[in-house]
């Protein structure tokens, strides 16, 4: 049986990066690897936002800055 990953919430991957959850929320959605959990955006109703990065993800990002 394959292990499933393991996901981190966004304060956690905001401890590890050093970086506010906010950043966190504006950097992950739509990567790979990364699960919103979230709601739908609806008429007098705010979007609702969950997301969950797998450590994968987290590894691509870091990658992927410390090249530049």
């Amino acid at each position: 049986m394959s292990e499933l990953p393991e996901y981190l919430k966004p304060n956690e991957v905001a401890e590890v990066l050093r970086i506010s959850v906010d950043q966190v929320y504006r950097i992950f959605p739509g990567r790979r690897g990364v699960l919103n959990l979230g709601t739908l955006e609806r008429m007098h109703k705010r979007k609702y936002t969950v997301l969950r990065i797998s450590r994968a993800a987290l590894n691509d990002y870091i990658e992927e800055v410390s090249v530049q």
